[in-house]
């Protein structure tokens, strides 16, 4: 708070001179900064903005998380990452050294993409002739103070597809629509790594990824119920499990829970690696987590187990390759992309407790498309009017 409060009057004074400066400076550099300080599924669900910047001629820079960024990585639409958490600009001195490095990078155009008090002040500081926040429905009043001295303001209401606001964004700088479409770009050498890494393992043909954990611990859905779905999936379609977590001890955990020939361990690996991984496989099962963005990005048959989030905002659209499990109907959402769940509620509980085993094993039988899921050798016996992609 004490932090927050310098920094709110450190802008204020600064407030005059940094006005100024954005009507001196020049429209045309065509430099842009986007301000995304989510975590890797925000990141991925921006990159639709990132190429309609790029598509529009601006060069872009992003300001984001370090320990979120490499899913940007060769992302042919983004120029240069600033890192909001790299060591240089941590703390109240970092903070102004953050401060004096936008402000110096002359940037023509900055946009912050969600709410926050800290995004208003660093759009602020960055001078650009145009300068876009976002605010929420809630925002206190030393937040709608600052958020009024951008020249362009936008309001995100809780409900709105993210895709959706972006594009309004992008509609109003001036750049052009792009199609729905979520970005994440591997190299060749990636591909082949993980191929390596799957062969080591032991894993040859098809196989299941189910990602068991989210940066939100709200947001999960109970061990024994993904390791119950481990088995179904394993015997009915013939594919090995392949555990996914940051957190190493969960996916041994679920590996020596699952108690038989069929599974992998591949916790803690990083995530360039687990996005390889996630491209070569026949399926990926997780709750609203950022390795589901990727898969979605990459193409993967996913199933997303939506618990207490709202469908309506991020998840992925229900598509040939995507399942969605809702939770009982009776359940409302509780947690949101600008509203982040911190503590538990009834509504997030009941919607967690309430998405049984049988409801994600009936979304994997249902699938759209079930050539992604059954093994070749079985395809024969399916009729044409099963496949719908």
């Amino acid at each position: 708070m004490f932090r927050s409060l310098i920094l709110a009057l450190a802008t204020l004074c600064a407030l005059p001179w940094l006005l100024i400066v954005s009507k001196l400076r020049s429209k045309k550099n065509k430099k842009a900064l986007v301000i995304q300080l989510g975590k890797i599924g925000d990141l991925v669900c921006t990159t639709p903005l990132f190429k309609s910047l790029s598509e529009g001629g601006y060069e872009v820079s992003i300001l984001c998380l370090k320990r979120a960024s490499s899913v940007l990585d060769n992302n042919p639409n983004i120029s240069t990452l600033i890192f909001i958490d790299d060591d240089a600009y941590k703390g109240l001195s970092g903070r102004f050294r953050l401060f004096k490095k936008l402000y110096s990078s002359r940037f023509a155009l900055s946009i912050t993409v969600l709410p926050g008090f800290l995004t208003a002040l660093l759009g602020l500081w960055t001078a650009a002739p145009v300068r876009l926040h976002t605010r929420g429905g809630k925002i206190r009043l030393m937040g709608l103070f600052f958020h009024l001295f951008h020249s362009k303001r936008i309001k995100y209401e809780r409900g709105t597809r993210t895709f959706d606001h972006y594009m309004k964004i992008a509609e109003m700088v001036g750049a052009p629509e792009v199609e729905y479409k979520h970005d994440v770009y591997l190299t060749g050498l990636e591909k082949t790594k993980a191929s390596g890494l799957l062969e080591s393992i032991g894993v040859h043909g098809r196989f299941a990824v189910l990602s068991l954990t989210a940066g939100n611990p709200l947001k999960e859905w109970p061990l024994e119920n993904f390791v119950e779905l481990a088995r179904y999936i394993h015997d009915k379609y013939e594919m090995k499990i392949l555990f996914s977590s940051a957190d190493k001890e969960i996916t041994a955990k679920a590996h020596e829970m699952f108690g038989r020939e069929g599974s992998r361990d591949i916790g803690g690996i990083n995530l360039r690696e687990l996005s390889a991984i996630i491209a070569k496989a026949s399926l990926f099962v997780s709750v609203d987590t950022g390795p589901l963005y990727i898969a979605h990005a990459l193409g993967v048959a996913l199933v997303d187990i939506v618990g207490c989030v709202d469908p309506g905002e991020q998840p992925p659209k229900e598509s040939d390759k995507v399942r969605l499990v809702l939770p009982p109907d009776e359940c409302n959402p509780s947690s949101f992309v600008a509203e982040t769940l911190r503590v538990s509620n009834e509504e997030q509980r009941r919607a967690l407790d309430g998405t049984t085993v049988e409801m994600v094993e009936d979304a994997v039988d249902n699938y759209h498309s079930p050539k992604y899921l059954y093994p070749p050798s079985s395809i024969s016996f399916l009729s044409k009017t099963d496949f719908k992609s």
